[in-house]
């Protein structure tokens, strides 16, 4: 399991979770929480996100981002009725940092004539810096929420537009799998950490860009912004580096498709219009 050092993370005494033993019918070496919903570090449903925050709401941080939720999210709402609302596509960009998600959904903003999104949400980006110090399961839920306040904005924009999107509901699983395990005890294919959640809107397709470490330390070295914790993390922990992304390939329902990102920036474009092709989604 990966943790921030010492020196940078927030504890909070108040939060406790009592995970009750689960005995595992798959595989008894799945550490505990992955077989126990109450525990686990990946989010399934609106109502386990805001459970959780709840837990913590004594943090100035926490209320406020309770109550952007309010704010930008409906009292109610329906999962099958927003997938509905889709009219365009909805197409997201998966992969480790400086796997070319950004260049990768700039083109494709332009190639399909879409709206580009991320997450989290701008409305709760400031708060972001903060959550990333807190315990695994709090900051996965400040992810999760983001991510329940950008889908309502993406079934209204799906509506008129195409919606390209960099990383969703799968990069926020993934990160929680891959703090958390070894490479011996990830959960297996098929588990059940690895669906989509019942009440989360769903993609068209997401893709998942896979690069050689190289390029994308090669990459890396044409940015010029600061390394978040978890990019010092890609850069220096090679087994952090397979969990993630043998993770993200066990992901189902909808699973990722694969694409090379290692090549040029074209031949990387041909290779995402074609997989989105095959799924429906072609040039405007």
């Amino acid at each position: 399991m990966m943790e921030p050092d010492a020196a940078d993370v927030k504890t909070n005494a108040h939060f406790r979770l009592d995970c009750p033993s689960v005995d595992s019918t798959i595989e008894d070496r799945i550490p505990p929480m992955f077989n126990n919903t109450t525990c686990s570090p990946v989010f399934h449903s609106f109502e386990r996100t805001m459970d959780v925050l709840n837990r913590v709401s004594d943090m100035l941080e926490v209320q406020e981002l309770l109550a952007i939720g309010k704010k930008e999210l409906p009292e109610s709402f329906n999962v099958e009725s927003l997938q509905s609302q889709l009219k365009h596509p909805f197409v997201v960009v998966e992969g480790m940092d400086a796997a070319g998600k950004t260049t990768l959904t700039e083109t494709l903003e332009r190639k399909i004539q879409a709206v580009r999104y991320y997450t989290p949400p701008p409305c709760i980006q400031h708060l972001r810096k903060f959550f990333d110090t807190m315990p695994e399961i709090v900051r996965r839920a400040y992810y999760s929420l983001g991510n329940y306040i950008v889908a309502i904005q993406i079934a209204k924009e799906c509506q008129q537009k195409a919606v390209v999107m960099d990383r969703f509901w799968h990069s926020t699983a993934a990160y929680g799998i891959a703090n958390e395990t070894s490479l011996s005890d990830l959960p297996p294919l098929g588990h059940m950490t690895y669906n989509w959640p019942c009440d989360l809107l769903r993609p068209t397709v997401v893709l998942f860009l896979n690069v050689t470490e190289d390029v994308r330390k090669q990459r890396m070295n044409f940015r010029d912004e600061a390394m978040t914790y978890e990019e010092k993390i890609l850069d220096t922990d090679a087994l952090f580096r397979q969990r993630l992304c043998e993770a993200y390939k066990r992901m189902s329902n909808p699973a990722c498709t694969e694409v090379d990102a290692s090549g040029s920036r074209e031949t990387v474009v041909d290779i995402a219009l074609s997989v989105l092709k095959q799924h429906g989604v072609v040039l405007s």
